[in-house]
């Protein structure tokens, strides 16, 4: 049967249509809209009726929105007030109604209270979190199957003997196989890379929720080491006042008054540090806890008891710690990622299935395969990548276990050594309260004078202070001890 040909005359007019001639299917149009209409006629140009002309375009539509169904569409997130305030708020405490109240009506919170706003609530830590869907989607990707190809040739005899001749055209559907060399490889090293990436995520929320029990308890201390400075300071401000009296009157010498003085400026110089010390430890609290710089956060009274294991029992349990976990884990996604590069060394491979028609409308269908010859490039770069990245993970591994081993090591001495300054100390303030309690008999009967008086009781206040500071100390290295270890050995 003779196929019906729409021919086209190019041409330049002023107006869209200028002549219609259905004689001849003459369409005389402006150069633009001759360009739509040549690509919609070179699409259905042997169509033998308008229906058939219809059905394709149905049908090309069908197809056109089936395949934009399964795509994605594009949310805008912008940085604007509102996100960021929304960013900003205490939504993420609402999984815990309680916490919730307590943190918005600035209830006091006590150790696990702590831990637990900012394991929910700690911006970095949603940062990390962030990390991990990009793993997930690194999963998604390896299990993802190349898109097959498809490959449309058409050509139209114009010289020869082409009476009668049909219009050549090929359609190649081909697709890649050589995918399936690595990808079980590829899903295994992703799923590890998202494992590690989790189990160092938990480590990252158990890390800071230590780092402010550590702070919180810092702020008590601080503010018990504050009332002792603000009593150093009233005595400093008494013995002073009555030396310089006493120095008015010719009864203390210029070197009492200087002394005076001077015990005066230092116990101001120590107030002014404490109270910045304060305010430094507030801040970092509340960044720890994602609470804005001006939330004044109250901590209730803290207590605990504290159960040290035995050196041996944290040596043998390090390597159970969760970063270390997390780093084996990370090791093996490596070994995966070695493997990868080694079999992507092998051929890429396509297979085809062509359909071809010639002039004489001979349709014939075959098979064809494409592969790459590793002649030249045989990834030799990339598996040396990956092999040195293998060692360096290997002796960072061991690096990271003897340096926990040698910490624990020094933290479990110095928390020794604390304890016996701390016990020594305490021996000291019993004994100076004693002869404090003597001294204070004697002064008020004038039996000894004010500079040895009030100098011994600064002397007990210096004590006091130097006790709190050792037992902060001594928390701290406990706080220390458990990051190192990984063990909780501080408990409510």
């Amino acid at each position: 049967m003779p196929l019906r040909i729409y021919t086209i005359y190019f041409t330049l007019s002023k107006s869209p249509v200028r002549n219609i001639r259905l004689k001849q299917n003459v369409f005389v149009l402006r150069p633009w809209a001759n360009l739509v209409l040549f690509y919609i006629f070179k699409i259905f140009i042997y169509e033998k009726s308008i229906m058939s002309f219809i059905k394709k375009t149905l049908y090309i539509s069908l197809m056109l929105g089936l395949l934009l169904a399964g795509c994605t569409s594009y949310t805008p997130m912008p940085l604007n007030k509102k996100n960021l305030n929304k960013a900003s708020s205490f939504i993420s405490l609402k999984k815990d109604p309680a916490l919730y109240y307590k943190v918005v009506y600035r209830k006091p919170l006590n150790l696990d209270e702590l831990a637990k706003v900012a394991v929910l609530n700690n911006k970095a830590l949603k940062v990390y979190r962030d990390s991990a869907g990009i793993a997930n989607a690194q999963i998604l990707k390896a299990r993802t199957i190349p898109n097959p190809r498809l490959s449309l040739d058409a050509a139209r005899p114009i010289m020869g003997n082409i009476a009668g001749a049909y219009d050549p055209y090929d359609i190649i559907p081909s697709v890649n196989i050589g995918f399936l060399f690595s990808r079980n490889a590829n899903i295994k090293g992703a799923e590890l890379h998202a494992e590690a990436m989790h189990l160092e995520i938990a480590y990252k929320e158990w890390l800071t929720a230590e780092r402010a029990k550590l702070d919180a308890v810092r702020l008590l201390f601080l503010q018990d080491v504050i009332k002792n400075y603000n009593d150093e300071l009233y005595s400093y401000k008494n013995s002073y006042m009555l030396i310089k009296l006493l120095f008015n009157k010719g009864l203390a010498t210029l070197t009492e008054l200087d002394t005076a003085r001077a015990n005066l400026q230092k116990a101001e110089t120590n107030l002014l540090n404490i109270n910045k010390s304060i305010k430094d430890t507030r801040v970092k609290l509340n960044i720890l806890l994602g609470l804005p710089p001006s939330y004044k956060l109250s901590v209730s009274n803290i207590k605990f008891k504290i159960v040290i294991p035995s050196e041996l029992k944290i040596d043998k349990d390090i390597q159970y710690r969760l970063d270390l976990e997390a780093f084996k884990i990370a090791y093996k996604a490596q070994e995966e990622r070695l493997r990868v590069a080694i079999l992507s060394q092998f051929p890429k491979i396509s297979v085809s299935v062509p359909f071809s028609s010639d002039n004489a409308n001979i349709q014939t269908i075959g098979l064809g395969v494409s592969l790459s010859i590793p002649l030249f490039n045989r990834n030799q770069a990339g598996i040396a990548k990956e092999t040195a990245t293998r060692k360096q993970m290997f002796d960072d591994y061991i690096n990271r276990l003897q340096t926990a081993k040698s910490n624990i090591n020094a933290i479990l001495y110095n928390i020794n050594n604390l304890k016996r300054q701390i016990a020594l100390t305490g021996k000291q303030i019993k004994n100076l309260e004693i002869s404090f309690k003597s001294y204070k008999k004697e002064f008020k009967s004038r039996e000894i004078g004010v500079f040895e008086f009030y100098t011994l009781k600064n002397n007990l206040l210096n004590e006091r202070i130097k006790l709190l500071t050792l037992m902060e100390s001594f928390y701290n290295s406990i706080v220390s001890l458990e990051v190192v270890s990984g063990k909780t050995i501080i408990k409510s």
